[in-house]
């Protein structure tokens, strides 16, 4: 669907921009009703369906966001004192799938051998990265999972003098409806935007949102 706008890319020869003969560093296609984009300032990003076009100011953002030195910053960022070897493996293979431009990824790992801590050390690093995150989704779809994350996340210490994760990073969530968890087959509603959240916490430089889903 894009071959029409990399034509369209190669003769903008009036824009200082070059990537390859293309002359724009975003190009977009659209039927109507599926639109894909293609970021193409890296030879390994891949053209991807969106939902919908990018506002001029998220354009200009993405112009002045320096994913590479993110990368880097990234690898900068030590992991927590308390993790284990595989955990940091687990993190390190993650870093190096975004270095890869890679957008989607799965961890697989055994019940008890901390998943929950595992990621918090990873969102943690990739806050503190700068441009790596800026704003992060933790879904669960169980009760208990959703009080251990808020634990993790309130208990996690960083490297600045001991201050918690909450204590550095907005935290937000949101408590499930009435009516219990999922079950295993009822589809999950996603929610385009969230309700007013509990227990922020005000005066942080970002923000982390944790939404676990309502259950009818």
């Amino acid at each position: 669907m894009l071959l029409q706008a990399e034509r369209y890319a190669r003769d903008m020869t009036s824009h200082s921009f070059n990537y390859d003969g293309l002359h724009t560093p975003f190009l977009y296609s659209t039927n109507g009703e599926v639109t894909w984009h293609h970021d193409v300032r890296h030879t390994l990003n891949r053209s991807r369906q969106i939902s919908s076009f990018h506002t001029p100011d998220a354009l200009i953002e993405r112009l002045q966001a320096d994913t590479d030195d993110a990368c880097t910053q990234f690898f900068a960022v030590p992991d927590n004192s308390m993790m284990r070897p595989y955990q940091r493996d687990a993190c390190a293979a993650i870093g190096e799938a975004i270095d890869d431009k890679k957008r989607t990824m799965l961890v697989a790992m055994a019940t008890g051998t901390g998943k929950t801590y595992t990621m918090v050390n990873l969102i943690y690093r990739l806050m503190k990265a700068g441009g790596a995150a800026k704003r992060i989704l933790f879904l669960v779809d169980r009760r208990a999972l959703a009080a251990q994350a808020v634990r993790a996340f309130s208990s996690f210490e960083t490297e600045q003098g001991g201050l918690k994760f909450d204590k550095t990073y907005e935290v937000y969530s949101q408590a499930f409806h009435r009516g219990g968890d999922l079950d295993e087959n009822e589809p999950m509603m996603p929610m385009s935007s969230p309700p007013k959240p509990i227990s922020p916490i005000h005066n942080r430089d970002t923000a982390l949102s944790m939404y676990p889903p309502s259950s009818a």
